[in-house]
C-alpha cells in the first residue's frame, strides 16, 4: 500500500465517496446489513448493524469474537480504508451503535485519511483495571480492541468480516494500552502466507512500519507528542498475540457476566456467564452439580463437582468410568464447545479440581476456539511407564484419557455425561501417547446411527478429519511442530478401541491400588483393591485374586499386557460388546 499525500476532504463528502466505494468493492461481508440515521458529518448520525431477519444488533455484544473457521476473528468495520471521520462503536449507548467522536462539540476528523479499514474485535474489551506490568503499569483504554485490517478493498461501517489475526501494536495513549491488532481477511489472495509478523514484511514490504508511524504521528498536528508503543515498537504475534485476544476477551466475559462491576457505565446484555459459550442446553448431565472458586481467567479459578448431596467429589476417582447402560462411558466436561481456555483436571491437587492450565506464569489459552466439548474419562490414567511399541516406543502422558464429544450443544465444565465411545486418534506429542477418544451423547439424535469411525464419517462427514487437524495443528502458533498421530492418522475403533479403555483403565487401577508406586506425586483416593469397585453404575466385578503384575506392556495394541485383575478385563471387554 502506497502512502497517499495529505488531501483536504470534507468529512461528508469522503464519508458518502468511501461508503460508495465500499458497497461496490467490498468483499467478504457476513451476511449482515445496515441502517443509517442522521446525517453523515453530524453528532446525530448513527450506523446500526441488522441481522438476516432486519433486526437491530450489538455487534459488540451478539457477534462472536472468533470465526466459523480454525484460526479466525470476526473483525466489525467501523472506518473504512482511505477516510477521515473517526467513527466508534458507542459502547455506553443501548445498542452499542457506530457514531463519529466528538471534540470540542463538534464531529471528530482525522488530519488525514486512514490507509487501512479499521474497527474493532467482537466481545473484546481493554479493562482499565487490569494493569500490564510488561508495558510499564498502565491499564486498558477502556473499549473494545482495535483492529487494522491489512486487505486491499474498502469495508463497509457496520459490517462484519472474517479475518485473520497476524500481530499486535501495544500503543500506549493517555497512559493506557491501546493494542491495535493487524489482520488480513480470510479471502485476500495472500491470506494463505501471512499469518505472522515476518510473513506480513515479505508479502506486504514496509507495511507494518506504515501502520507503526501512522499511529504514532496522527495525534501530533493537533499538537499531542508522538503515542509511545510497547516491546519497543514490535508488532507482536504467536502466544503473546494469542494472550492478548485471549486476556481481552476474558475481560470482557468478566465485565457482561457482573464478576467485574461495571464502573464504566457500559451498555450491556442481560448477565450471562460465558459471552462466547454455545447455548447452554446441552447433554443431559447424571445429576451432579458444580461450584466454582476464584474469577474466571485467573490460575485461582477452580471448578468442583459435587454429588447429590452437595458434597466435593473428585470426578477422577468418584465417577465411574462406565456407565450404567451396557457399552456406554461417563464423560467429564472440562473445556465446553467454542471455548479457548485450556481447563484440565488437576490430578496432583487435592480433590481433583478443575482449573486453567499454567504456561510462564499465566493462564493457557488455545490460539483459537476449541470446536466440540473435550474433557476425560474418569479412573482412567495414561501411565509414562506403560511403553508401546505399535507407537514407537512411547509411554503415556500421566493424564487420564482425553475425550472428544461430537454432540450439537455445549456441555457444561464439571458436569458428568453418558456417552457411547466412537473411536479414538493416537495423538503422539513430546514424545507421549495422548489418546483422544471420541464420543457421541447418548441422548444425540444419531447415537443409535454411530458406533464406529465409518457410521461416524457417514453422520458427521468431515467431522474426524476435521478433529485430526484441530489436533495436529492447534499448537503450531505457538512455535511447536504439528503433532504426530500412530496408526497413519485413523480414528481406531471396534477390538483396539475396546483395549485402550480397557488399559487406561488397567494402570489407574494399578496407581490407586498402590501396584504402580505413585512416583508422579498424583493426589489419590485411600488405597482400594479396585478403584471401579461398588460404589459403582457400571459392570459389577468379579471378587477373584489378581494376577501378577507385569513390568510394563508391549504395546498398546493388540497385544496389551494388563495390570489389573483378570475379571475386571473380561467384564470390561463384555460391556462394550
Amino acid at each position: 500500500m502506497v502512502w497517499n499525500s495529505v488531501l483536504v476532504y470534507s468529512a461528508a463528502g469522503i464519508l458518502l465517496a468511501a461508503q460508495a466505494a465500499a458497497a461496490a468493492a467490498a468483499a467478504g461481508a457476513l451476511g449482515f446489513s445496515t441502517d443509517t440515521k442522521g446525517t453523515p458529518g453530524t453528532l446525530a448520525y448513527r450506523v446500526s448493524t441488522l441481522d438476516a431477519d432486519g433486526n437491530v444488533i450489538s455487534a459488540w455484544h451478539d457477534i462472536p469474537l472468533y470465526g466459523a473457521t480454525n484460526g479466525t476473528l470476526n473483525f466489525f468495520c467501523e472506518i473504512p480504508v482511505n477516510t477521515t471521520a473517526k467513527f466508534e462503536t458507542q459502547t455506553e449507548e443501548e445498542g452499542n451503535p457506530i457514531a463519529q467522536d466528538e471534540k470540542d462539540g463538534k464531529p471528530r476528523d482525522y488530519p488525514y485519511p486512514i490507509l487501512w479499514n479499521y474497527g474493532m474485535l467482537p466481545q473484546t474489551w481493554e479493562d482499565p483495571d487490569v494493569i500490564s506490568e510488561d508495558l510499564g503499569s498502565v491499564g486498558g483504554d477502556n473499549d473494545p480492541t482495535d483492529v487494522v485490517e491489512i486487505g486491499s478493498t474498502a469495508c463497509t461501517s457496520g459490517q462484519v468480516y472474517q479475518v485473520k489475526p497476524v500481530c499486535a501494536f501495544a500503543m500506549i495513549d493517555d497512559g493506557e494500552v491501546d493494542w491495535k491488532v493487524v489482520v488480513i481477511p480470510t479471502d485476500s489472495p495472500k491470506a494463505s502466507e501471512v499469518s505472522n509478523a515476518a510473513q506480513a514484511e515479505e508479502a506486504f514490504p514496509g507495511e507494518l512500519q506504515a501502520i507503526y508511524e501512522w499511529f504514532r504521528d496522527y495525534k501530533i498536528p493537533s499538537g499531542d507528542p508522538p503515542a509511545e508503543f510497547g516491546y519497543n515498537g514490535t508488532c507482536v504475534d504467536g502466544e503473546l498475540l494469542t494472550e492478548v485476544l485471549a486476556s481481552t476477551h476474558a475481560n470482557y466475559n468478566a465485565l457482561v457476566s457482573g464478576e467485574r462491576e461495571n464502573t464504566e457505565d457500559k451498555a450491556l446484555p442481560e448477565i450471562k456467564s460465558d459471552a462466547n459459550a454455545a447455548p447452554s442446553s446441552g447433554p443431559t448431565p447424571l445429576g451432579f452439580s458444580v461450584q466454582t472458586e476464584g474469577t474466571p481467567g485467573t490460575l485461582a479459578y477452580r471448578v468442583s463437582t459435587l454429588d447429590a448431596d452437595g458434597n466435593v467429589i473428585s470426578a477422577w476417582h468418584d465417577i465411574p468410568l462406565y456407565g450404567s447402560t451396557n457399552g456406554t462411558l461417563n464423560f467429564f466436561c472440562e473445556i465446553p464447545v467454542n471455548t479457548t481456555a485450556k481447563f484440565e483436571t488437576q490430578t496432583e491437587e487435592e480433590g481433583n479440581p478443575i482449573a486453567q492450565d499454567e504456561k510462564d506464569g499465566k493462564p493457557r489459552d488455545y490460539p483459537y476456539p476449541i470446536l466440540w466439548n473435550y474433557g476425560m474419562l474418569p479412573q482412567t490414567w495414561e501411565d509414562p511407564d506403560v511403553i508401546s511399541e505399535e507407537l514407537g516406543g512411547v509411554g503415556g502422558d500421566n493424564d487420564p484419557t482425553d475425550v472428544v464429544e461430537i454432540g450439537s450443544t455445549a456441555c457444561t465444565s464439571g458436569q458428568v455425561y453418558q456417552v457411547k465411545p466412537v473411536c479414538a486418534f493416537a495423538m503422539i506429542d513430546d514424545g507421549e501417547v495422548d489418546w483422544k477418544v471420541v464420543v457421541i451423547p447418548t441422548d444425540s439424535p444419531k447415537a443409535s446411527e454411530v458406533s464406529n469411525a465409518a457410521q461416524a464419517e457417514e453422520a458427521f462427514p468431515g467431522e474426524l478429519q476435521a478433529i485430526y487437524e484441530w489436533f495436529r495443528d492447534y499448537k503450531i502458533p505457538s512455535g511447536d511442530p504439528p503433532a504426530e498421530f500412530g496408526y497413519n492418522g485413523t480414528c481406531v475403533d471396534g477390538e483396539l478401541l475396546t483395549e485402550v479403555l480397557a488399559s487406561t483403565h488397567a494402570n489407574y487401577n494399578a496407581l490407586v491400588s498402590g501396584e504402580r508406586e505413585n512416583t508422579e506425586d498424583k493426589a489419590l483416593p485411600e488405597i482400594k483393591s479396585d478403584a471401579n469397585a461398588a460404589p459403582s453404575s457400571g459392570p459389577t466385578a468379579l471378587e477373584e485374586e489378581k494376577e501378577e503384575e507385569p513390568q510394563a506392556s508391549a504395546s498398546l495394541g493388540r497385544h496389551v499386557v494388563f495390570t489389573s485383575t483378570l475379571s475386571v478385563f473380561l467384564s470390561v471387554i463384555i460391556s462394550l460388546l
